[in-house]
């Protein structure tokens, strides 16, 4: 015979696994109380049994042992730890053909047996029924502070203290300059680099990623929104840190299709689309194949080649370095353009505006219209708004001057911005022999003009 014990608890967020170690305790007393040595150990730890989309990798290994007659005997401290959904009892007993006794702390169960199968039906019916009023009072008091303008989460949001009262100001800071650096066309990555090690993530971490950096900029928190079930449902109570058009703006930036197939190696290189060969007159860089040249006993390093005749390669570290610097001093020598100030005429928002206040006031009671209607139009006035207010912040962005104090200190994407700025392209020409080092007579700079 062929035992085994199963524990489980719903709720463990620090993963201490206490509660499972005190439910193995006991079923290892009942076991041995049945002469039975060292058992199988099934164990689902911070798995809920009530839900029905969670899933339980202990339950169904155990269940398929089950099925194949390998287990015989199994101890739980109660049958909701096991089941608290009937549906999980009759997947249990059907699996459990060949007959399986159920040892529990409140007297054993044969499932083979009806009178055993009956409580046992009865027993996880009750289990269900509890965790189903739990949740409704949850629920409800969820929907209580909802309407207080409250969050039934209690994790920090990047930006905001632990009680969400204020904001934390050099977090709140950072928040509004990734948000104005994405609307004026910066990477995710490139404002990573600049957060690393300077804040700590919520969750612990120095380390910024491109997920965890979009979801507090997409997070409709951030613009002191509340949400409840995956819906807006109003105004939070704690301060927003952006406000709702610049936040708009940077949701409709970063789920925009067409920036997400934009993420080539154009973005990834100082100098992708400004280099060209001179043997072939093909572009280097953008769509060039970037080779690693792995060495015993040094680093990898990287290159710029190009991927038409392959005859041309040159040192992308030492190629980088010696772009920066000369375009460095050309703008020493130079007075930067500073670009136009787009127009900042919002009289079409102003216009879509006052025509959704006019629609809702006019039409929310005609009987001629109906709620499908109003919606229908009052969804596509919200849309067009949402449009132009995105154009409004993006506008708003590109008025800052482009200004080069200081640049060869900013993350790679504003220096790149600088370099295109200054160079128009780069011709480079293949080595004539063998050098460790970069040879500038292979380069032709071609400057624009910033006089």
């Amino acid at each position: 015979m062929s035992a085994a014990l199963y524990t489980r608890i719903s709720k463990d967020p620090l993963e201490e696994g206490a509660g499972v170690d005190r439910q193995e305790a006991d079923c290892r007393r009942m076991l041995a109380q049945e002469g039975v040595g060292e058992p199988l150990v099934f164990r689902d730890n911070d798995r809920s049994a009530w839900q029905r989309d969670r899933k339980r990798p202990a339950w169904d290994d155990m269940l398929a042992q089950v099925r194949v007659g390998e287990i015989t005997m199994l101890a739980v401290w109660h049958p909701d730890r096991l089941m608290r959904q009937p549906r999980d009892l009759e997947e249990l007993i059907e699996a459990a053909d060949h007959g399986l006794r159920l040892l529990c702390a409140g007297g054993g169960r044969d499932l083979a047996n009806p009178d055993d199968r009956l409580v046992l039906r009865i027993l996880v019916a009750a289990a269900c029924k509890a965790s189903d009023d739990s949740s409704r009072r949850i629920k409800r008091a969820f929907d209580d502070r909802a309407a207080a303008g409250l969050s039934h989460s209690g994790e920090r949001l990047f930006g905001l203290t632990a009680d969400r009262a204020e904001l934390v100001p050099d977090e709140a800071a950072a928040i509004r300059d990734a948000a104005a650096r994405v609307l004026a066309g910066e990477s995710l990555r490139s404002i990573c680099a600049d957060l690393d090690g300077r804040f700590t993530t919520v969750r612990g971490s120095t380390t910024w990623t491109h997920a965890s950096l979009r979801g507090v900029l997409l997070r409709p928190s951030v613009a002191g929104f509340l949400t409840r079930r995956g819906e807006t449902v109003g105004r939070a109570a704690w301060p927003a840190v952006l406000d709702e058009p610049t936040w708009r703006a940077v949701c409709d930036t970063l789920l925009d299709p067409e920036r997400l197939s934009r993420r080539t190696a154009a973005h990834r290189h100082l100098l992708s689309g400004l280099l060209y060969c001179t043997r072939c007159a093909a572009e280097v860089g953008g769509r060039a194949r970037l080779r690693s040249l792995k060495q015993t006993g040094s680093p990898t390093r990287r290159r710029y080649a190009c991927p038409n005749c392959f005859r041309n390669a040159v040192s992308e570290t030492q190629l980088d370095a010696y772009v920066l610097a000369a375009v460095d001093e050309r703008l020493a020598a130079t007075t930067p353009p500073q670009p136009a100030t787009p127009s900042s005429d919002t009289s079409e928002l102003d216009a879509a505006r006052a025509r959704l206040e006019l629609v809702t006031r006019e039409f929310a009671d005609d009987p001629d219209v109906s709620p499908a209607q109003l919606r229908i139009l009052s969804k596509r006035l919200r849309d067009r708004i949402r449009v132009l207010e995105a154009q409004a912040a993006r506008a708003g962005a590109r008025s800052t001057p482009l200004t080069f104090d200081g640049w060869m200190c900013e993350p790679p994407d504003r220096q790149r911005t600088v370099v295109a700025a200054v160079v128009e392209r780069i011709d480079v020409a293949p080595a004539g022999k063998a050098g460790r080092y970069l040879d500038p007579s292979r380069l032709d700079i071609t400057y624009r003009d910033v006089s």
